[in-house]
């Protein structure tokens, strides 16, 4: 008892911040704290542990072997930290409101409108859905503590959680060159790779990390100048795109959310394909309200015809 008093859970916090935001600065600045304090407890926590948890670099931090699992240990104290402050608060019990911690764009354009208010395009899509009586649901950040997770994966990528998560793959979203129907009518079409060079392109900063993406930071290191911009939100890119400001990287069913949005050329086709994947702890999934809601993510992916399985 005595070990674990000792441990300060907003060093849980500090070490998923870091994860999450992949730089000292900005988890200081998440954490509404100096980047100083974030350097002296990583420090701390270093000196306890013997060994590096986060290898520094001009552009940013990333955890080490050790911090990787020290993240994962994290999320799962964080999860049971928010599973068991809810049980304190009562108000219903436990279970009342789900936690998914997910992309931003995945909350935005698939899982907020079909689990909310259903806008019409999604309900014409899935039809009949098991979404009627969900408990209540909050979106996070992915890698924060949350109920359920739903990740976008390289194909034949392992599960980065514990060999015991419940994994199910939901949905997988194939990327092509996409751009505004106001940039076309303004540019005229894009013909052929080399016209690629000249034309300006529009980026998305989970490009720049996520291991399909690969493709894509080949043809912009081909070009051998920078994107225009880079955004932190799909929402961004896709405002930036419909607006005009270039070519870009979108899913294949980008243009039935908003048909403003248009197919670069049929012939660009950089293999890139993303799998959609929900995790859950099996402690959580014995919780009904968190297994009803596992279920019916499924199931609405499950019946989105714009997504392959």
């Amino acid at each position: 008892m005595h070990r674990w008093s000792e441990l300060d859970w907003n060093d849980v916090r500090l070490i998923l911040a870091i994860a999450e935001f992949g730089s000292f600065q900005k988890a200081a600045r998440a954490l509404k704290i100096d980047q100083a304090t974030v350097s002296r407890r990583v420090g701390a926590l270093e000196r306890r542990c013997g060994c590096p948890l986060f290898i520094r670099r001009a552009s940013g931090a990333v955890p080490s072997l050790s911090g990787q699992a020290l993240v994962a240990l994290a999320r799962n104290a964080g999860t049971a930290i928010a599973r068991f402050e809810r049980a304190l608060d009562g108000a219903g019990g436990l279970g009342d409101t789900v936690t998914i911690a997910t992309t931003e764009g995945i909350a935005t354009y698939l899982l907020g409108p079909a689990l909310s208010a259903r806008g019409a395009d999604l309900a014409t899509a899935l039809g009949p859905g098991p979404t009627t009586k969900l408990p209540a649901v909050r979106f996070v950040r992915l890698g924060s503590p949350a109920d359920l997770e739903i990740m976008l994966l390289e194909p034949g990528a392992a599960i980065p959680r514990h060999a015991w998560a419940q994994a199910r793959k939901i949905g997988a979203m194939t990327f092509e060159l996409m751009a505004g129907a106001r940039y076309l009518a303004a540019h005229g079409p894009v013909d052929g790779w080399s016209a690629l060079a000249e034309v300006p392109l529009l980026n998305h900063e989970s490009y720049e990390v996520h291991p399909a993406c690969r493709p894509w930071r080949s043809l912009i290191d081909d070009r051998g100048r920078p994107p225009v911009a880079t955004w932190p939100t799909s929402s961004a890119l896709h405002r930036a795109t419909v607006l005009g400001g270039g070519v870009t990287l979108l899913p294949t069913f980008s243009p039935l959310l908003d048909d403003q949005v248009r197919r670069v050329c049929p012939d660009f086709n950089l293999g890139i394909l993303v799998e959609i994947w929900i995790v859950a702890e099996p402690e959580a999934l014995r919780l009904a309200s968190v297994r009803h809601v596992y279920d019916a993510v499924s199931a609405l992916f499950n019946a989105t015809p714009w997504l392959g399985v």
